[in-house]
């Protein structure tokens, strides 16, 4: 909209702007690519320059060491002239020893080039530590941003935990989950005895599909086989997963803006969650409460979740975020079934979903990216990356 109220004479300045400014660009890098190249050039040759003085000190002294030995050797040579008899030997002056030759001082060129030595072992010791210093600020800098990052999440926990606290309903007993987990598994085991006798739809990257839309409401039953991975590891990574209300938020499609809530924990087998989602085109809000919880049974282990009757929530924190939207509670019948092997475990997925027009291809497609997310998550990637 803009360029179009500009007149030719203008782009073309800006343009000419442009190229004059990616010129000079280009020319300071190509500058610092030469100043680079004559540095390493000039330390080169220094270091070389070194080497040979070096060489050359070691050379004079070697020569200023050998001629006072030389000396020395002509002098024994003439006091070991044959003599007349042997008697003459008592007849002869002691010789006093030569005195012991000492090392010349170190002269004034070595000096200067160990002092050149340690110069350039000093400079690329400030070099090291230079870099040493940058590599230590970026790492310091990232650090401090993940802090940054986990201080607000920390934050935003605390707040979304005292807020859960101020929700007032009646608890949960155990009792009450094991009714509901007898009754569920039932239900559980006919609807996979009759998924048993009818042909699947086909596979999808493996997972065999069975989805079925009828009347508002879509069944639906993912399976597979994973080679060489227990049923009790996969169980145990999945309800990991899935009591971790902020990542199991994240399972679901952006636009949904899902959030979860642990409303209560049971025990270690059972957590009571509170799921909400809040389409930002809709004027509505979709409320489930349901109980997540795991038991074992001799088809394998099952986690369940299961819905609730909302009228035992008497003050919902979530109202709060439901400016100008109504609410809508809806029921939830998911579970999972991971099924051992000597091979492997063969893992099911399905569930109901009550679905509104016309949301029907939406949901259809979501539950089978639930799938694929959590294979990628607990399991492996789906693609990988090979290098050629």
């Amino acid at each position: 909209m803009v360029g179009a109220q500009l007149t030719p004479e203008e782009l073309h300045r800006r343009e000419r702007n442009r190229s004059k400014v990616r010129r000079s660009y280009y020319r300071k890098i190509f500058n610092l690519n030469e100043l680079r190249a004559q540095v390493d050039t000039l330390e080169d040759k220094y270091e070389h320059l070194l080497q040979m003085q070096e060489k050359r000190s070691a050379f004079h002294a070697s020569q200023s060491l050998t001629e006072p030995l030389t000396e020395a050797e002509s002098l024994l040579d003439l006091t070991l002239e044959p003599l007349e008899d042997l008697e003459a030997l008592d007849e002869m002056e002691p010789i006093e020893p030569l005195p012991v030759a000492m090392e010349p001082p170190v002269s004034r060129e070595k000096r200067l080039l160990h002092l050149a030595r340690v110069r350039k072992g000093l400079y690329e010791e400030n070099e090291s530590l230079r870099s040493r210093g940058m590599e230590f600020a970026k790492a310091y800098g990232s650090l401090q941003h993940l802090v940054d990052v986990r201080t607000e999440d920390d934050e935003l926990e605390n707040a979304e935990s005292k807020r859960t606290q101020l929700m007032v309903w009646r608890r949960f007993a155990i009792a009450e989950c094991l009714e509901i987990n007898r009754v569920a598994y039932r239900r559980i085991m006919d609807y996979i005895e009759k998924q048993r006798h009818r042909p699947h739809k086909g596979t999808t990257l493996g997972w065999t599909d069975r989805r079925r839309l009828s009347d508002g409401v879509m069944s639906y039953c993912f399976s597979k086989f994973f080679a060489k991975r227990s049923s009790a590891e996969l169980a145990e990574t999945t309800w990991k997963l899935a009591t971790d209300v902020k990542r199991m938020g994240c399972f679901f499609s952006v636009y949904l803006h899902v959030n979860m809530h642990a409303v209560q924990r049971v025990d270690m087998n059972n957590v009571v969650c509170l799921r909400t989602v809040n389409q930002a085109d809709h004027d509505v809000v979709v409320k489930s409460l349901f109980l997540l919880t795991r038991f074992e049974t001799e088809k394998g282990i099952i986690m369940l979740m299961h819905g609730l009757d909302p009228s035992r929530v008497e003050n919902d924190f979530t109202m709060l975020d439901m400016v100008g939207k109504a609410e809508v509670w809806q029921d939830d019948f998911r579970w999972v079934l991971f099924e051992g092997g000597t091979n492997g475990c063969h893992m099911s997925y399905g569930g109901f979903v009550l679905v509104d027009h016309p949301w029907e291809q939406f949901w259809l497609c979501e539950v089978l990216l639930l799938t694929l997310r959590w294979e990628s998550a607990v399991v492996a990637p789906l693609f990988t990356l090979r290098a050629n």
